[in-house]
């Protein structure tokens, strides 16, 4: 008889952990927000489609290639006015405009006071830029900065250096 009452409640302490063990199953099958699975989710029945959406996103890039820091200008023969250039590349992967600040006055690093007035041209192709916004190319476009004094240079003017600065950015 003792081994019968040892086997009864052997089976039931069984019974029971696996009762315990059962309820904390479906408790856990609900998931984090306490509801069950429910399939077809994202289709079911009769209309068994779904998507899935792919993205890449490629930030906004440019290059900007300055064929020479500086223009060295040359008095020109006919005129005697001073003029040169220089230029640059630009490559950008979407619309942009170009923010250029150009001198209108050359300054002398000796005498401060003394200035040449100049004027300064952008051109793009055989246009001048004018500030436009650009639409998207893949390809390099070339701008041409071309330097020239107003008028002509007396040969009397202060002697020294005159200096001005051409800026360049692109704007998105």
């Amino acid at each position: 008889m003792k081994l019968q009452v040892q086997a009864a409640l052997a089976a039931l302490i069984l019974g029971m952990c696996s009762t315990v063990v059962l309820a904390d199953g479906e408790e856990g099958a609900k998931g984090d927000d306490g509801g069950y699975h429910h399939p077809g989710r994202d289709g079911c029945g009769t209309k068994c489609d779904g998507k899935i959406d792919i993205e890449l996103f490629v930030e906004k890039h440019c290059d900007l290639d300055i064929d020479k820091s500086k223009i060295v200008m040359q008095k020109n023969l006919i005129g005697g006015k001073w003029s040169g250039q220089s230029g640059f590349d630009v490559r950008a992967n979407a619309p942009y405009s170009l923010n250029i600040t150009k001198p209108t006055t050359l300054d002398n690093e000796i005498d401060a006071s003394q200035k040449i007035p100049v004027n300064v041209d952008t051109k793009l192709g055989l246009f001048n830029y004018t500030g436009a916004v650009l639409p998207y190319t893949s390809s390099t476009r070339t701008f041409t900065v071309k330097a020239e004094t107003v008028s002509a240079v007396s040969d009397m003017a202060h002697w020294g250096t005159y200096k001005g600065t051409y800026k360049v950015a692109v704007a998105f």
